[in-house]
């Protein structure tokens, strides 16, 4: 039961990341969001049981895990796999624990243990989603509150000054992770499809270069949301940022969030070789 809870959770964060129609309003931060209070340090959840509310602490944000993605194995601060999920955990597993538990599931992951390598022929149900990870533009610092239950993408943080001008949040999901056999994804020929038949419908953006191919949805007011394919890099990606971007550059409003999540995984690639979280 635990783990169809899990799944469920998990559908539910990437129907958030998936809808335009999320909230991407400036909104003014609290009082409490003062620099007198402490910084979120850990994840957390709140569940009922019985008649007692029991709050559970996760990982800390700023602990080191392991997620595989195609062959490519990502070391990363648990902080950036936000909308925060569901865990009894209260630190991240190990390599060993994470290699064994994504070879028992290596018909979703692909993980063969005989190589340690990725074999497609072993998926057998390729969602072709990963979690969702936020962070922060320009920096690209991890963000400090759940967004699952905030939206907007300029969210206020305990402990932290209101955002800035020129801060907002980037969300994204991995499509393919920067690993050979590009052709292998599906979302190839939803790029393709697009770039046979244009649309002329204003709230789409397309570009179809050398270097990337982008399809975005971008509603006035609201966010964009869509798939970006870094073509010298083979990454493609699910990403969402706010639409004001787009009124103030509109033909290159995509590059600098792009960029930057690519940045990150890029910082993000381990090797099976490692032995432990740091």
């Amino acid at each position: 039961m635990y783990g169809r809870l899990c799944a469920f959770l998990m559908t539910v964060g990437l129907i958030i990341i998936a809808s335009p129609a999320a909230s991407f309003e400036d909104r003014a931060c609290s009082t409490w969001a003062t620099a007198d209070n402490p910084r979120t340090e850990r994840t957390y959840r709140s569940r009922l049981r019985m008649t007692h509310e029991i709050t559970m602490f996760g990982p800390r944000l700023d602990e080191l895990m392991y997620y595989w993605n195609k062959g490519v194995l990502f070391h990363l601060p648990y902080g950036y796999m936000n909308p925060w999920q569901i865990t009894e955990r209260t630190t991240t597993r190990t390599l060993e624990e994470h290699l064994e538990a994504i070879s028992r599931n290596s018909a979703r992951t692909g993980y063969d243990a005989s190589t340690g390598r990725f074999n497609p022929d072993l998926i057998e149900n390729d969602s072709g989603s990963s979690p969702v990870f936020s962070f922060w533009m320009p920096s690209g610092r991890y963000v400090e509150r759940n967004m699952r239950s905030n939206p907007t993408m300029r969210p206020c943080e305990p402990g932290r000054e209101p955002p800035e001008d020129g801060q907002y949040v980037v969300q994204f999901r991995i499509l393919w992770p920067g690993s050979p056999n590009v052709e292998l994804s599906p979302q190839i020929q939803r790029f393709e499809n697009a770039r046979r038949s244009p649309t002329s419908n204003p709230t789409i953006f397309h570009s179809f270069d050398d270097d990337f191919f982008v399809r975005l949805r971008c509603p006035t007011g609201m966010g964009c949301s869509g798939r970006i394919w870094d073509r010298d890099r083979d990454y493609i990606l699910f990403i969402v940022f706010p639409e004001f971007l787009r009124q103030e550059s509109p033909q290159s409003f995509w590059r600098a969030p792009t960029n930057t999540a690519i940045q990150l995984l890029e910082s993000w690639q381990s090797s099976t070789e490692d032995t432990d979280n740091d």
